[in-house]
């Protein structure tokens, strides 16, 4: 008998009036650059990776349209040279998670092999601002249970790491 281990990793990204920080004190300016950094590491292997994006009313119409702006380009990112492009890119497959007091799953790993960039770029664009207080424990056990732990059902596939990237703009209002 043999056995399969997969490796989970969080990454979070606090987006500020500064520009954005990582979990690691990497510094960045715009969201592109930060998008480019993370997926340019994350193709270097083969991963399921987790866009958990912060949709609260602390952000504001003009912060969720950033956020947006930063999901697109992660996913663009994803399209490195040589690796298949974004969606088709065997290496990354990527699903998307708005969260506030509720959350809502924009996509999962199974339709990012299915869909074209340009497809899931224009879900990431037509994603409603949810405008409530931040939840982000209950988002995270969400994708837990749903995406990392999910399953084929949800396109998760078996014996590939998860990576979960957590957008947010500051502290849950959970106790």
């Amino acid at each position: 008998s043999t056995s399969t281990s997969t490796s989970t990793s969080t990454t979070s990204v606090s987006l500020g009036d500064g520009g954005a920080e990582t979990t690691t004190g990497a510094a960045v300016t715009t969201a592109e650059e930060l998008g480019a950094c993370v997926a340019a590491g994350l193709l270097q292997r083969q991963r399921d990776v987790v866009l958990l994006l912060d949709s609260s009313s602390s952000l504001g119409a003009a912060g969720w349209a950033a956020t947006q702006d930063f999901a697109v380009r992660f996913l663009r990112g994803l399209e490195g040279p040589g690796q298949g492009g974004g969606a088709s890119n065997p290496g990354a497959l990527l699903a998307v998670v708005s969260f506030s007091t509720q959350r809502s799953l924009l996509f999962d790993f199974a339709a990012s092999a299915s869909s074209s960039v340009g497809a899931l770029e224009q879900v990431l664009r037509a994603s409603a601002y949810l405008n409530a207080g931040t939840r982000t424990g209950r988002a995270l056990r969400y994708v837990a249970q749903t995406l990392v732990n999910g399953g084929a059902g949800v396109g998760r596939r078996a014996g590939v790491g998860a990576t979960v990237v957590v957008v947010t703009d500051g502290a849950t209002s959970e106790s």
